[in-house]
């Protein structure tokens, strides 16, 4: 390796990592994030978002989100409200891959959330949704800088 090109530096070469809500048996947000608030983990655009069409899934696939991007950047101990899960720019019509609405999830780090991709040279994490029968999946990808 050429000296300067990395040699001293560790690289984030990308993560993968799943996170799991159950959320069946579950009456209400609160009870879902509990012991916070949902104002805790949630940012006011994830609430408006969540509380234009009102499922306990769509809170607990954000839920999920968050601590997959979380996981992702190494740092499970940042506050989940640091990551804001939002639905990225309509892509035409609906397919399999993206929501009912045709948004892909985006990632909006701040806080220490932020500090920690900017140490590791992370250049977006990339997301992945799903839920269904009382329980949300959500799947982080990592993106390196080049």
């Amino acid at each position: 390796m050429e000296p300067g090109r990395g040699c001293c530096r560790p690289r984030y070469r990308g993560a993968v990592e799943l996170a799991f809500v159950p959320y069946e048996g579950v009456d209400s947000v609160e009870d879902l994030v509990a012991p916070l608030t949902a104002a805790e983990v949630f940012t006011e655009a994830e609430r408006r978002h969540c509380a234009a069409r009102p499922s306990l899934e769509r809170w607990a696939g954000r839920l999920a989100a968050k601590r997959a991007v979380l996981a992702s950047l190494g740092d499970r101990a940042a506050p989940l409200r640091e990551v804001e899960v939002i639905p990225g720019p309509h892509e035409g019509e609906a397919l399999p891959h993206l929501c009912a609405l045709g948004h892909r999830p985006v990632v909006r780090l701040s806080g220490s959330a932020a500090a920690t991709a900017a140490r590791l040279h992370v250049a977006g994490v990339e997301l992945s949704i799903s839920h269904g029968d009382g329980m949300a999946v959500a799947l982080a990808v990592g993106r390196p800088q080049s």
